[in-house]
């Protein structure tokens, strides 16, 4: 599985967290972000609320125009 780096702050504290990330999404109020811990898929969940910034991976993946032919 390929994973990326996510790095989370959070209010009130003066470390980011960092993650090798399999997803990372927002459910309800809630930031999630999915990892492997011991061969397991695990989900860490922070209110939105106290979350201050996000950092994470881009790959660009670019996009090819596709015409209907005449």
């Amino acid at each position: 599985m390929e994973t990326f780096e996510v790095v989370i702050w959070l209010k009130g504290n003066s470390q980011p967290i960092e993650y090798d990330a399999l997803a990372r999404y927002e459910q309800v109020s809630y930031t999630c972000i999915v990892y492997l811990k011991d061969g397991g898929r695990r989900v860490v969940k922070y209110p939105t609320t106290d979350v201050f910034r996000v950092e994470e991976e881009y790959k660009y993946i670019g996009h090819q125009s596709v015409r209907a032919k005449d």
